[in-house]
C-alpha cells in the first residue's frame, strides 16, 4: 500500500509586517520534500507607496522574486504571484524580504509543506 501524503494548502507563516532591513520571512522545514509557495500577497497599511523586495535565498538581485515593486498605499490586497504557478523551494531553503518603510507592507504566504 502506498504512503498516504499530505498536501493540504495553509498559512506558511503568520501574517507579518516586512522591516526595512533584510529579514527571515520563511524556511521550507528540513527533513521534507520541500515547499510550494502558491500565493504571496501584501497590502500597503500606509498612504504612500512603499517598495519591496523578496528573494528565494540570500538578499541579492540574483535570487530576486521581487526587486524594488513598488506597492500603492491603496489598503487592497496585491498578489505577487499573479500568473505565476508556483515558487518551488527545497528543504531548508529560505524566503527574505525587505520593505523600503518600516511598518507599512504586511505580508501573507500560502501553499504546500510536501512530506
Amino acid at each position: 500500500m502506498a504512503t498516504p501524503t499530505d498536501y493540504e494548502p495553509k498559512q506558511l507563516w503568520a501574517p507579518l509586517q516586512v522591516p526595512a532591513a533584510d529579514t527571515l520571512i520563511y524556511t521550507s522545514p528540513g527533513g521534507q520534500k520541500g515547499t510550494r509557495i502558491q500565493g504571496l500577497i501584501i497590502v500597503n497599511t500606509s498612504s504612500a507607496p512603499v517598495t519591496i523586495r523578496i528573494t528565494h535565498g540570500a538578499m541579492g538581485e540574483a535570487q530576486a522574486l521581487c526587486w524594488d515593486f513598488s506597492v500603492p498605499g491603496d489598503g487592497l490586497p496585491h498578489d505577487l504571484m499573479d500568473g505565476a504557478k508556483t515558487i518551488l523551494m527545497d528543504a531548508s531553503d529560505v524566503l527574505r524580504a525587505e520593505a523600503a518603510a518600516a511598518a507599512s507592507l504586511t505580508l501573507h504566504g500560502y501553499g504546500l509543506e510536501m512530506n
